[in-house]
């Protein structure tokens, strides 16, 4: 019989009254104003102070739920290869046993808020992030990462900075008054959907690099930023169902993006400044005669927002999918936060699939002691990372092709 430390592989003829205990894993972590980053975590009662300790101390399954209030703090990253961490806005207090309120992130300037890098997987979900060097980074093979419900404003360069990373998902936020809003460059499949961009100095979006294939872009309101709404450099693009009053580069109109105004509410609120300290009188709910509203050729019941308002009513989207960033209507519990997005369309993947997969190389054998964590999961359907000539002008020539399952989609290239 096996005694002391457990030996590894199958045991035989053990006794029925023989039992493994194994430590159970600390889920969640919390993070609360008025918390004690030498405190465990593991209970409202015992929470830490930062969201910068609960990182540090995160690994594969955490979610760490913070509070209500304002965390003067930037550079929040869980560790390189842990596993996937969540990242959780408690803004009704309900998990952390608090008054209801915003979790606000502020930044500074030098540094981002969050720093994503070699991190699977992992979520960012319900923050106000304001400042930072950027607001949101995702960097360095952080595979299927997912931005989520956030509102990100008044960051030095980028709201939302997508690096090298593949299936990358940046779905309802609100990203405004940045120094530029969403960059996706060498990030193949990324999905940027149900934004509402507004007010940047420079691009809305900025699709670059020569591997960032596919990126779907869909159902964002894209107005008054300073530089175009839309730069995408020349390669196949899934772009579909935005309202967009800038200017397009790199791609034409596509025939279900709209050009006429989203009319949000008051986007600078009674101060007239977009951001900043005075942030809170910003409203970008649509207004009732909208053509944000009902806009996208998808039932809302069919997508996470379901439960969520786009308009000034407050009342959660019903039947047609509203274009742009929905605000909450009703309680968050991180227990049954949605853990996948229906803004995407598994179609994608197949039409890319067709044009520009290469095929795969026979996995490598693990090193001896190896095992990092990290992005060890099944992957998505292959996209090459380098594209043929041949391939984008099969792009050009496929164009009329009606590949969806919704019949006025357009598809960009």
């Amino acid at each position: 019989m096996d005694v002391g430390r457990i030996d590894l592989g199958f045991h035989a003829g053990a006794s029925a009254e023989q039992v493994i205990e194994i430590e159970r894993p600390l889920l969640p972590l919390y993070v609360r104003v008025g918390g004690d980053d030498e405190a465990a975590g593991t209970a409202p009662e015992s929470a830490l102070a930062t969201l910068g300790a609960a990182a540090r101390l995160a690994a594969a399954g955490i979610t760490v739920v913070v509070g209500p209030g304002t965390y003067a703090e930037n550079n929040i990253s869980p560790r390189r290869n842990s596993g996937v961490v969540t990242f959780f806005a408690d803004a009704d207090g309900v998990a952390t046993l608090d008054a209801p309120g915003i979790v606000l992130i502020d930044a500074g300037l030098d540094a981002p808020a969050f720093f994503l890098g070699n991190a699977c997987e992992s979520v960012v979900d319900g923050f106000h992030v304001r400042g930072g060097e950027s607001g949101i980074q995702v960097r360095d093979g952080s595979d299927r990462a997912w931005v989520t419900n956030n509102v990100i404003f008044s960051a030095r360069t980028r709201g939302v900075d997508v690096w090298a990373s593949r299936d990358v998902r940046v779905t309802n936020n609100l990203v405004y008054a940045n120094g530029g809003g969403v960059q996706v460059l060498d990030a193949p499949l990324a999905l940027v959907a149900n934004n509402t961009i507004h007010g940047n100095t420079f691009n809305g979006i900025f699709v670059h690099g020569a591997s960032s294939l596919c990126t779907r872009i869909r159902y964002n309101i894209i107005e008054d930023n300073l530089a175009r709404g839309l730069l995408v450099r020349l390669l196949p693009q899934i772009v579909e169902w935005n309202i967009n009053t800038d200017e397009y580069l790199g791609i034409a109109r596509p025939d279900s993006d709209r050009n006429d105004s989203a009319l949000l509410a008051d986007p600078a609120g009674s101060d007239g400044v977009l951001g900043g300290t005075g942030f809170a009188d910003d409203v970008f709910q649509l207004r009732a005669d909208s053509s944000a509203i009902d806009l996208v050729d998808l039932a809302v019941g069919d997508t996470e927002l379901a439960q969520r308002s786009a308009t000034a009513d407050g009342i959660p989207d019903r039947g047609r999918l509203d274009a742009g960033f929905h605000y909450p209507a009703e309680l968050r519990d991180p227990a049954t936060r949605s853990a996948a997005t229906a803004l995407a369309d598994e179609q994608d993947f197949e039409l890319c699939d067709e044009l520009l997969a290469e095929p795969q190389p026979t996995p490598g054998t693990e090193p001896r002691g190896g095992g990092s964590g990290g992005c060890s999961v099944a992957p998505r359907p292959a996209v090459g990372l380098f594209v043929p000539s041949s391939l984008i002008l099969l792009g050009y020539l496929v164009l009329g092709r009606d590949r969806s399952r919704r019949a006025s989609t357009s598809r960009a290239w």
